[in-house]
């Protein structure tokens, strides 16, 4: 079936974003290279397992916050299709379903996968918090605690004349290593905000 081909395609995609030596990388391409290749030989019997199982995963990907939640549920929703084509109709997605789960469940509960790259966040950020900071970092933490996400471009007036706008951005980069503020959005649209 070329939707589930498509799929995996997309799995694989999505999961270049995860951090490097996740070990959710390879179930989620593993499971969906199997689900394809039981769609395409019309091997259904087990195929009703597997997309729930990988429905699972994809709420644990999902609570990691590596890509956006949308991509997990359109995943979910068209592995959900694929079932219903298979004539999977009603064994699919009993328990898969990720926007009634998300939902019910609280944000701020967050499932921990057994990755490294986890557990070491931590540890910078206590680090980060012994480091002393420049008098211009501290300006810019100054004017983020205001509540209001800026841009950078919102940031150099702070400055204007004394450092170039390069110098500020690595400014703001060091702050975020160090945990101390946190970026939405990429390039021009980029705001900061403190955590």
């Amino acid at each position: 079936m070329r939707r589930a081909l498509n799929l995996t395609l997309a799995i694989y995609r999505i999961t270049e974003r995860f951090p490097q030596g996740e070990v959710l990388i390879s179930q989620l391409r593993g499971l969906g290279n199997e689900i394809a290749g039981d769609a395409a030989g019309v091997e259904v019997r087990n195929l009703a397992k597997k997309i729930d199982r990988l429905l699972v995963y994809f709420q644990i990907a999902q609570q990691q916050d590596w890509v956006k939640s949308l991509n997990w549920l359109i995943l979910a929703r068209e592995y959900k299709l694929l079932g219903q084509e298979a004539g999977l109709a009603g064994s699919v997605g009993a328990e898969g379903d990720l926007k009634n789960e998300q939902a019910a469940e609280p944000r701020d509960k967050e499932f921990v996968s057994h990755n490294i790259w986890k557990a070491k966040k931590p540890m910078v950020k206590k680090r980060a918090q012994s480091v002393d900071l420049s008098s211009r970092q501290k300006r810019i933490l100054q004017e983020l605690k205001s509540g209001t996400p800026l841009k950078t471009s919102q940031l150099v007036p702070l400055f204007a004349g004394q450092i170039s706008e390069r110098t500020l951005r690595n400014d703001l980069q060091k702050l975020l290593i160090r945990g101390l503020i946190r970026k939405n959005g990429s390039k021009k649209t980029a705001v900061y905000l403190v955590r």
